[in-house]
C-alpha cells in the first residue's frame, strides 16, 4: 500500500513539474486567459483534460446558481428596471457626441472666402435646340458658359454644385428647366462655383 502511494505521489509531482512547464500565465483578465506551450503529445492530452474539466466546473456551477435562483444572468440584465434603463439611455446620448450635418462638415473643411456673389436667372432654353436625349448635358454646358463668362474665368474653373445638376436632371435628360435662379460664387484663386439660388 505505502509503495501505490508513493508511486502516487510521484506521479502528481511529475505532473505538476510538467503542468508548470507546459502552462505560462499571462496577464489574468475576467477570462483567466492562459497560454499553453506543449513539447510532447503526453501533455497536449494533460493540459486539454484539465480545460475540460474547469469548463464542465464551470457550468455545473452556473447550472447551480440558474437551478438556487431560477433566473439566468441573461435575464437578470433584461429584468433591470424601466427606470434603470431610462437613466442608462440618457448617459449613452450623453456621451455621443452630436453628429454634424453634411454640410457643416464641408463648410468646417474647407472655409473659402468669396471675392464676388452675384445672383442670376441663367436662361437654358438653347438647350432645346439639341437632339432630345442631350439636353440636359447642353443645359450644363450652357450653365457653365455663363459662369465663365459673368465670372470672368476659363469654363474649366466653373464648378456646379451636386443640387443644381440634380435638379436639371430630376425631369429626366430630355426636359431640362427653360430657365434656372442661380448664385454665383467667386474666390480668391479664380474658381467660379454655382449654387442654386
Amino acid at each position: 500500500m505505502t509503495e501505490q502511494v508513493a508511486e502516487q505521489l510521484q506521479k502528481e509531482k511529475v505532473e505538476e513539474k510538467d503542468e508548470k512547464e507546459a502552462v505560462a500565465p499571462v496577464e489574468k483578465t475576467s477570462e483567466k486567459a492562459e497560454v499553453v506551450v506543449v513539447n510532447s503529445p503526453d501533455k497536449l492530452e494533460a493540459v486539454a483534460n484539465k480545460v475540460r474539466q474547469k469548463l464542465a466546473a464551470k457550468k455545473a456551477e452556473q447550472n447551480s446558481i440558474e437551478k438556487t435562483t431560477g433566473v439566468k444572468k441573461a435575464e437578470k440584465a433584461e429584468a433591470k428596471k424601466p427606470e434603470e434603463k431610462k437613466v442608462e439611455a440618457k448617459k449613452q446620448e450623453e456621451k455621443k457626441p452630436e453628429a454634424k450635418k453634411p454640410e457643416e462638415k464641408k463648410a468646417d473643411s474647407k472655409k473659402v472666402e468669396y471675392v464676388l456673389q452675384r445672383k442670376a436667372v441663367v436662361p437654358l432654353l438653347k438647350a432645346y435646340a439639341k437632339p432630345a436625349k442631350k439636353r440636359a448635358r447642353a443645359a450644363i454646358m450652357l450653365l457653365r458658359k455663363f459662369g465663365a463668362r459673368h465670372g470672368k474665368t476659363a469654363i474649366e474653373n466653373v464648378k456646379i454644385d451636386e443640387k443644381l445638376a440634380s435638379f436639371i436632371n430630376s425631369r429626366g435628360a430630355k426636359k431640362p428647366p427653360k430657365k434656372l435662379k442661380v448664385t454665383l460664387l467667386k474666390d480668391k484663386s479664380g474658381n467660379v462655383k454655382l449654387v442654386p439660388a
